[in-house]
C-alpha cells in the first residue's frame, strides 16, 4: 500500500534529520567485482528497461546500457547484496533499481512479503506473540537516536546509520510506481546493516518509511499520528498487546530545536522565508508565522511535510494505539535508559556521543528566548502537551523555561551549569562537563575519550 508523496523532497529532509551534508547522498557506487555479466543478468535488464521505457518514456536520456550495469554473480553472501542496492540507491535510473530486485528474486531469498516476521519489536516478541515494548516516534524527539542504537551494531556510527537510511528511504522514493517488491529490498538492507538482534523502531521500519497518502498528509507513516494509520499498518508494526512509549518534550523546547535545526524543510518555511528568520535568530518571528500558518490549515490542506512536524504530542497519545508509557524528554538521555533497562534492554543504553540532534544554529537560542506573547500562542495551540507534561512528571509549571542538560547543545552556557546542578551534578562536575561539551561542539569530536580529556585540560 504506497500513496504519492513528494520524493525528493523528503530525502532532503532525511538527510538534514539525520545530520548529514548534501553530499552524503552521493552514495557510493558498486563494488568492482560485480562487473562480470551473466546472460540471466544481462536478460533481466533489457526487460527491466523495457518496462521501464513503457512506463514512462521521459526517462529515455537517463537509460543507461546493459554493459553500464553490474550484475553479480549467484552469490547471496551481505556483501554482494549490499553492492547492488547501492548501485540501485545512488543513481537516478529506475532501471538499475528494477534489475536490483530482479536479482533479489533470483538468487534464492524468499520472494512472498515477509511483513508478519518484521515486527518492529521481533526481539522483544514473546510465545504469546505480544510486543511489550514499542516505540512511536513523534517528530522532534530524539527518534532517530533510540531507532540507531537499537538497529545498529554498537561498533557502528552516525554516518553509517544515516546512509543506511538514506538507501532505504531511496529505494521507496525512486521505485514508488515501478517496482511491486521493494519491502523486500528495504527489509534486506536494513537486516544486512542491522546487529543479529536488531529491533527495528520507528522510521527505521520498512513498512513506515510509506507515505501515508489516504490521510491527505505527505509525511511518512512513521512521523504519522497512529489514528490515521491503515488497520493493516498498525497490525505489522504494534503486534498484539503493545506497551507504546515515547518521549515527551516542552512545546517550547521543542519547537526550538526545530528552530535551530537549519533545515527549511522541517521549519515549515520556504529556504528564503526560513533564512529571514535564521539570519537574525528571531524564533519568536518564525514560530508566530509557523503556528499561524498551521492553525489556519496551510499545514495540512498544503499536503506538506509540517502537516506532521507541528502536530500536538497528544495526537500520538490518542485510540488505541497511543502512546502509553511517556518518557520525560527533560531528563533525556538518562530517563530513556532507565526505561529500556527496566523492560529488558540493558544493552541498549544511549551515550553522549549517540545523540542525533540538528542543532546547527542560533547556540545562543534557547526556550528562555521566547516572549510572553509567543508562549502564550504556544499554550494556546499546544494546551494539551502542556497537560501531559503535567500529569506525567509535574511540571505545571506552563510558563517555565527548560532546556535538556543531556544533550550536547540544547543548553545555552550561561543556563547549562544551572541545569547540571538541578539535575545533581557538583560544581566541579558541572564545570567539566560544560567544557566537554563546548569542545565536542566546537572540534565535532564524537567518541569521548583520552583525546578528548586533554583537550580539555589545555582548554582550561
Amino acid at each position: 500500500m504506497r500513496a504519492n508523496g513528494p520524493p525528493a523532497a523528503h530525502l532532503a529532509l532525511v538527510a538534514s534529520s539525520l545530520i548529514i551534508s548534501v553530499g552524503a547522498l552521493r552514495l557510493p557506487v558498486a563494488d568492482p567485482e560485480l562487473q562480470n555479466l551473466t546472460k540471466r543478468g544481462a536478460a533481466h535488464l533489457r526487460g527491466a528497461q523495457a518496462a521501464e521505457a513503457e512506463q514512462n518514456s521521459t526517462d529515455e536520456e537517463n537509460s543507461t546500457g546493459a554493459a553500464d550495469w553490474p550484475v553479480p554473480d549467484n552469490r547471496t553472501d551481505v556483501q554482494s547484496f549490499k553492492a547492488v542496492v547501492d548501485c540501485a540507491t545512488s543513481v537516478q535510473n529506475s532501471s538499475c533499481v528494477q534489475y536490483a530486485t530482479g536479482l533479489h528474486n533470483s538468487t534464492g531469498r524468499p520472494s512472498n512479503v515477509r511483513v508478519q516476521n518484521f515486527t518492529a519489536t521481533s526481539a522483544l516478541t514473546d510465545e504469546e506473540g505480544s510486543n511489550p515494548l514499542v516505540f512511536m516516534h513523534m517528530p522532534f524527539s530524539f527518534g532517530h537516536t533510540l531507532e540507531r542504537i537499537a538497529m545498529m551494531p554498537p561498533t557502528s556510527d552516525m554516518n553509517e546509520y544515516a546512509n543506511v537510511m538514506v538507501h532505504a528511504t531511496a529505494i521507496q522514493a525512486r521505485t514508488y510506481k515501478l517496482v511491486h517488491d521493494v519491502q523486500h529490498l528495504r527489509e534486506d538492507l536494513l537486516e544486512f546493516t542491522g546487529r543479529p538482534d536488531a529491533i527495528f523502531w520507528g522510521h527505521a521500519h520498512p513498512q513506515l518509511m510509506d507515505y501515508t497518502g489516504v490521510t491527505g498528509f505527505s509525511c511518512p507513516l512513521a512521523f504519522t499520528p497512529q489514528v490515521y494509520w491503515a488497520e493493516e499498518y498498525l497490525q505489522s508494526y504494534f503486534g498484539k498487546q503493545p506497551l507504546v512509549f515515547g518521549l515527551l518534550r516542552n512545546p517550547y523546547e521543542r519547537l526550538v530545536s526545530i528552530f535551530r535545526s537549519g533545515a527549511a524543510g522541517y521549519a515549515n518555511s520556504s529556504s528564503e522565508s526560513y533564512s529571514r528568520y535564521l539570519d537574525t535568530c528571531d524564533v519568536n518571528g518564525w514560530v508566530r508565522d509557523s503556528l499561524q500558518k498551521f492553525t489556519d490549515g496551510a499545514g495540512v490542506k498544503g499536503k506538506s511535510f509540517d502537516s506532521c512536524l507541528f502536530f500536538p504530542q497528544s495526537a500520538y497519545f490518542a485510540g488505541p494505539h497511543g502512546i502509553k508509557l511517556a518518557v520525560d524528554a527533560r531528563k533525556f538521555p538518562q530517563s530513556m535508559n532507565q526505561v529500556l533497562h527496566e523492560h529488558g534492554l540493558p544493552d541498549l543504553q544511549i551515550k553522549e556521543q549517540d545523540i542525533v540532534q540538528g542543532l546547527a544554529v542560533c547556540d545562543h537560542v534557547w526556550a528562555g528566548s521566547l516572549t510572553a506573547n509567543v508562549k502564550d500562542l504556544i499554550q494556546k495551540v499546544y494546551r494539551s502537551d502542556f497537560l501531559l507534561l503535567c500529569k506525567h512528571f509535574g511540571y505545571c509549571d506552563f510558563n517555565e523555561p527548560s532546556c535538556i542538560s543531556g544533550v550536547p547543545g540544547n543548553c545555552p552556557g550561561k543556563v547549562l551549569a544551572k541545569e547540571l546542578r538541578k539535575a545533581g551534578h557538583s560544581k566541579e562536575e558541572s564545570r567539566n562537563i560544560k567544557y566537554r561539551r563546548r569542545l565536542m561542539l566546537e572540534h565535532d569530536i564524537r567518541v569521548p575519550g583520552a583525546e578528548l580529556d586533554h583537550a580539555i585540560r589545555r582548554f582550561r
